[in-house]
């Protein structure tokens, strides 16, 4: 099986997959940024398992046998909203067309808005845009700008309130049989981007609650982000596929570790299927 890892950028942390998968034996393939895919793996044959972006992910399952976790379907937000209920972030939402958006803005600002924004985001988890807060003022050209990015006016979007938000970490969980937190890392805390291993203890504690009482895998591995807010109280941000998401300063060796096994891997001989 060949691990085909794309190190988008340094903050990202992908390239720590590069050191962790080689320094097991395994059979290790840099994606380069100045190549197409189709030039780099027109030729590709066997298993795959992928680390990298969306777009690398996705075109690996079109050329090869490929073994990356990464269930688009099972991450859309209407696949974990009602598991995953109050504890979430956005747990006060609409979900509607994104054409619909502006004839019912007054509608939706008038129960979501604070301070006159909303957050919007995709159903989908390929996003064709990334979450944010809207000002009212700023939506008409906000949704061209999504529309010209391809978001058409039949995808499912989700509209809920904005909340301030303390910090927000990445945890890789495994929630098949041992329901454990493999490894954490934050990405943002006080508004700015913050690269640090681990979590607050108390993260830790709520995340392996959430994987004790929440009958959700969309994957043998995930990436649960969650968010602290200013009462320091702990949500659920959203769930995210293993293979397109960075992991951030965690420590992946654990991640691979755990995730051989599941590929039938031994890990005593990293090139040998058990």
């Amino acid at each position: 099986m060949k691990f085909i890892v794309e190190a988008i950028h340094k903050d990202n942390g992908q390239d720590r997959y590069i050191a962790a998968c080689r320094s097991r034996g395994l059979d290790v393939v840099v994606s380069q940024l100045s190549k197409t895919y189709e030039e780099q793996f027109c030729a590709l044959s066997g298993e795959v398992f992928g680390f990298g972006s969306i777009q690398l992910v996705d075109f690996l399952s079109h050329k090869a046998p490929n073994r990356s976790f990464a269930a688009w379907d099972k991450y859309r937000c209407v696949e974990y909203l009602t598991l995953f209920g109050d504890e979430l972030v956005n747990r006060d939402y609409a979900m509607l067309p994104f054409g619909d958006i502006f004839r019912l803005r007054w509608e939706l600002f008038g129960r979501f808005a604070v301070d006159t924004k909303v957050f919007i985001r995709p159903d989908a988890s390929t996003k064709t845009f990334s979450g944010a807060v809207i000002d009212l003022q700023d939506l008409a050209s906000q949704l061209k700008a999504w529309s010209e990015y391809g978001t058409r006016s039949t995808d499912l979007v989700l509209v809920s309130r904005p909340l301030q938000l303390q910090g927000e970490w990445r945890f890789a969980v495994h929630p098949a049989g041992t329901k454990r937190v493999l490894a954490a890392s934050s990405y943002r805390y006080q508004g700015n981007a913050t690269f640090v291993p681990g979590a607050p203890l108390d993260a830790f504690k709520y995340v392996e609650n959430i994987l004790a009482k929440t009958p959700y895998a969309p994957d043998p591995i995930y990436m649960l982000d969650v968010a602290q807010l200013t009462d320091q109280s702990f949500r659920v941000v959203e769930p995210n596929a293993l293979s397109s998401s960075a992991p951030y300063a965690m420590d992946v060796g654990v991640v691979v570790d755990a995730l051989l096994p599941l590929l039938g891997i031994d890990n005593s001989k990293p090139n040998a299927v058990s």
